[in-house]
């Protein structure tokens, strides 16, 4: 296993590193590689897309994040040519993935690193995959905005000729709408999601748990005080947000609800480590923190990897832009909230909540000029 540090300034992951190995544990990466025959070929099926967009046989794919290794897994057999190279910050993925390859006879290197300083030499990569861990590099790193961006040209630079980026993240919906979220009076678990609201808006993104001189590093932090979630109404529980900060909050008590249902957190916990994270990351070139949509964040990727290429005969193409459903957390979702948007009946209240759960699907490619 190698040892790949990054510690310029705004990018140092010492804390983040500390942060995670505290706070993770082996019922989270079950929870995101669940490791049934289902889950696999899902995960297969999702790297198969990449494979009309190569023209040669591959020599290194590269995954990001690399969870329980379920994705290295998928790799290996659906490019089983290729050198496979995983890539975390956190021990104990690392080890459980070699775990879990070894259980079968598979083989990948595993590289403590962090993606915002990619352990491979220019133009050496032909795919590279991350799933769900660019938000994360946002999240805990000092300069998040820089680190996103950072991580960006990281890939944009070790893809070889015609490599192949596959992205998969969280989509957000506009922050220029504001919606009325309501906690329905009828929902069995009213005083939960009311409790889970509270607890929300006083811990998201305060790192109370993390060392003073951690937490001080972080550049987007929150203050309990902050008004982007306001106190809800005791009487009517309706709160005011834009959409893309309720989308925030729903995620976050999606996942919640998982944690707390299998005792792996408690209400006000502030070491619970989703609610330091932030899944819809604001645009990097704006000030604030207004997520961004799909359309802007294909377009901030585009833009950030072709400035890194400027100077070579390359750039990055978007070759596919789909988004993948997930309705049974619609379902779940809309079982104790309402949402309604001023002025606006265009959408239905499952297409509302679909905007916010479901994932981007994203290929890029890296070609000539």
């Amino acid at each position: 296993m190698r040892d790949k540090p990054s510690a310029e300034a705004g990018l140092d992951p010492t804390f983040a590193k500390e942060y995670l190995n505290k706070t993770t544990h082996i019922e989270y990466y079950k929870k995101i590689n669940m490791g049934t025959p289902e889950s696999f070929i899902a995960t297969k099926a999702k790297l198969e897309k990449i494979k009309p967009f190569l023209k040669r046989q591959l020599k290194e794919v590269v995954s990001i994040g690399v969870g329980a290794g379920e994705e290295l897994q998928a790799a290996a057999s659906v490019f089983n040519r290729a050198t496979i190279s995983g890539i975390d910050l956190v021990d104990g993925a690392l080890r459980l993935t070699k775990e879990n390859m070894d259980k079968y006879g598979l083989k990948a290197e595993l590289i403590r690193a962090s993606g915002t300083q990619l352990p491979f030499a220019k133009e050496s990569v032909d795919v590279v995959v991350e799933s769900a861990t660019l938000h994360e590099i946002y999240s805990y790193m000092p300069n998040g905005k820089l680190a996103w961006k950072r991580a960006i040209q990281e890939v944009a630079n070790c893809l070889a000729e015609d490599g192949v980026f596959l992205l998969r993240d969280f989509s957000a919906p506009s922050s220029e709408i504001i919606v009325t979220l309501t906690i329905k009076p009828d929902s069995q678990m009213a005083e939960f999601e009311t409790k889970f609201y509270d607890y929300f808006r006083q811990y998201y993104r305060v790192f109370e748990s993390w060392t003073e001189n951690g937490a001080n590093k972080i550049e987007d932090r929150r203050a309990p005080s902050d008004p982007d979630y306001p106190e809800i109404d005791s009487k009517t529980r309706k709160i005011k947000l834009t959409f893309d900060r309720a989308a925030e909050f729903l995620l976050h008590y999606r996942n919640f609800y998982e944690d707390h249902r299998n005792e792996l957190v408690e209400f006000r916990d502030p070491k619970w480590k989703e609610i330091n994270e932030t899944y819809l990351p604001p645009n990097p070139d704006k000030k604030g923190f207004m997520s961004m949509p799909k359309e802007e964040y294909i377009g901030m990727i585009l833009e950030v990897a072709n400035l890194s290429l400027a100077a070579s005969p390359y750039k990055i193409v978007c070759v596919k832009d789909e988004a993948s459903s997930r309705e049974e957390t619609t379902k779940f979702l809309m079982d104790g909230f309402s949402l309604t948007v001023t002025d606006d009946d265009t959408k239905t209240e499952t297409e509302l909540f679909n905007q916010i759960t479901e994932k981007m699907e994203l290929i890029f490619k890296k070609v000539r000029r």
